[in-house]
Order: structure tokens, then C-alpha cells, then sequence
């Protein structure tokens, strides 16, 4: 048997979970790094507890901007994406140990990162978060 997802329907997936109200925020220690826990993330408020803190950050992480949803066809394979600008907390002291993309009017989890099995440190200093080339989120097939 063969599934094959349609081009519509990758774009469309994407699209729901890209808006203005879309937020990210730095996890500490305790966010599990396994990734069938981190699949099971629905909603912010069961892991909310787990942010970071420290001078500087703001409890809730910050606003996601210029995202957007888009296909394009790159044969043989067609892929949506999901984009958006990149991210500096400025004058931060904290450690973190990945980050949670989720909607703020609903507290929907659309994304969990680790970054590393040990925090990534900052004193007084920017935390920024740059997005790869295939952008924050992509279904290819």
C-alpha cells in the first residue's frame, strides 16, 4: 500500500499552523529530550513549567514574525514550508536547553527543539536563534 499526501494538504497543514499569534519559548532542564515524549506535547500549559528563566527573558518567550506557509515544487520531490524570521533575546542570562514554537491564543504545541543534551549558556549576552536554510518546518514527499 501506498500513502501519498497531497501537495494541497502539505500546504494547507502548514497554513494552520502558521499565524500571527505564534510564539517561541526557551525550555530549561526540565523538557524531556526524548522524542517520543516530545511528540506527545500538545499544548503549552502541560509544559509551560518547564521554561526557562533568568534576567532578561520574559516568561512565555516572544512573538514568531513574518511567518508564512508556502509550497514549491523541486522535482522529484515537492515539499511545503513553514518560515519565519529569526529570533534574539538581547542582554540574557540563562541556560537553555531547546525551545517550544506554539500558539498563543490556544497554547497548541506546533513545534518542540532541543538544541543539546547539555544547556546552551548565556551571560548577559544575546541568545539568538537562526533558522536552517529548509526553514523552521517542512513536509517533503
Amino acid at each position: 500500500m501506498s500513502v501519498i499526501i497531497t501537495n494541497v494538504a502539505k500546504e494547507t497543514m502548514l497554513s494552520a499552523v502558521s499565524g500571527s499569534d505564534l510564539k517561541a519559548a526557551l525550555m530549561g532542564s526540565g523538557m524531556s529530550t526524548e522524542t517520543s515524549a516530545q511528540r506527545a506535547y500538545t499544548n503549552w500549559s502541560e509544559i509551560s513549567g518547564y521554561e526557562a528563566s533568568g534576567t532578561g527573558y520574559t516568561a512565555g518567550g516572544v512573538n514568531l514574525s513574518g511567518t508564512s506557509a508556502y509550497f514549491t515544487n523541486y522535482p522529484p520531490v515537492d515539499a511545503a514550508w513553514f518560515d519565519g524570521e529569526s529570533i534574539t533575546w538581547a542582554a540574557v542570562t540563562l541556560s537553555a536547553y531547546g525551545m517550544v514554537i506554539y500558539r498563543e491564543t490556544n497554547g497548541l504545541v506546533v513545534e518542540v527543539i532541543s538544541f543539546t543534551s547539555a544547556p546552551l549558556i548565556v551571560n548577559n549576552g544575546s541568545f539568538s536563534v537562526s533558522w536552517s536554510t529548509n526553514h523552521i518546518m517542512q513536509m517533503v514527499g
